[in-house]
């Protein structure tokens, strides 16, 4: 009894898979690539938002400073060698002030101390330059409280579509 069990359940399991059927699908892959345009930014001295040398009261509570400033909010003493408001150059021959994006905020990190500050960039103006709009970015830094004796760097990308 036993051994007709074993083969009837392997007669099922081969007819099982003489049965089975294979499905299949044909899939389509698409990508669609577009050529950015660099666009120059800089004040003739450097093409870097430097809000230079930030002096804090000790134990301080934070503050803010805006690009190109020689003060600031809170317990921000002084700014000095502030560098100024950056101009994008674009090249386009239309108004790109209205199609560009960027990070509503942005991250420096202390070199060493790893403390961070946030950067807030704006589009300050435009700048029409005959058939060529241009414009003026600026920007704010928002310095929290403790924030260490350190140098922050960080970096952000621009975007216009057209």
């Amino acid at each position: 009894m036993r051994k007709y069990f074993l083969l009837s359940a392997v007669a099922l399991m081969a007819t099982s898979t003489a049965n089975a059927t294979t499905d299949y699908a044909e899939v389509t892959a698409k990508a669609k690539i577009k050529t950015a345009l660099v666009i120059d930014c800089g004040n003739g001295t450097t093409d870097e938002m430097d809000f230079g040398t930030i002096i804090v009261k000790a134990n301080h509570s934070g503050g803010t400073v805006r690009l190109g400033s020689t003060s600031g909010t809170g317990d921000i003493l002084a700014v000095e060698d502030s560098g100024g408001d950056l101009i994008c150059y674009s090249g386009m021959e239309q108004s790109v002030v209205n199609d560009l994006s960027f990070p509503e905020e942005v991250i420096l990190s202390g070199n060493v101390s790893g403390d961070e500050l946030i950067l807030r960039p704006s589009v300050k103006d435009k700048v029409d330059n005959m058939d060529v709009h241009d414009f003026i970015l600026g920007g704010y830094l928002e310095i929290p409280e403790g924030a260490s004796d350190d140098t922050y760097t960080g970096s952000f990308t621009i975007t216009y579509t057209h």
